[in-house]
């Protein structure tokens, strides 16, 4: 899928797919870094984000990991989520874009380009525990795009 279509942009196209084959798995290809556009993909139930300029195997990796039912970020997404997330910490512990320190370390390790599964070994904790933390992270910094300017 990608974000900027004619007459419809990605997510709501994505939503529409969800919302009518709930167990379809949707890979965004795109060349936007528009990190709120790529948030509201998420959001609308995209799997993964891959940037157009990126090796092919990174595609064939995130649709792999689709298929799996696993959340994948692209490394440069995952170093800007971290960047940002570093300027709102002075919001103070209870803010409700404070990243866990799971979810830091999480992505830490996506930015490095660790796998989903490279995660889940290095951590000792299952696949499915880094892709609920990959989805509260995304959750989380949804409301980063459309309520703060970091």
């Amino acid at each position: 899928m990608d974000l900027i279509l004619p007459g419809m942009d990605g997510s709501t196209a994505t939503c529409i797919i969800k919302r009518i084959i709930p167990r379809t798995k949707i890979v965004v290809l795109t060349s936007s870094h528009d990190e709120e556009l790529i948030f509201s993909a998420f959001k609308s139930g995209a799997h993964a984000c891959i940037f157009k300029d990126m090796k092919m195997d990174n595609l064939t990796g995130a649709i792999r990991r689709a298929v799996n039912d696993e959340v994948s970020l692209h490394p440069r997404m995952a170093a800007q989520i971290l960047r940002n997330s570093r300027t709102l910490s002075n919001l103070g512990d209870n803010s409700p874009w404070t990243l866990t320190e799971s979810e830091t370390e999480i992505l830490e390790l996506i930015s490095k380009g660790l796998s989903n599964r490279k995660i889940s070994d290095e951590l000792r904790i299952s696949v499915n525990k880094v892709n609920r933390h990959l989805s509260n992270i995304i959750n989380k910094l949804h409301l980063i795009g459309r309520t703060l300017e970091p």
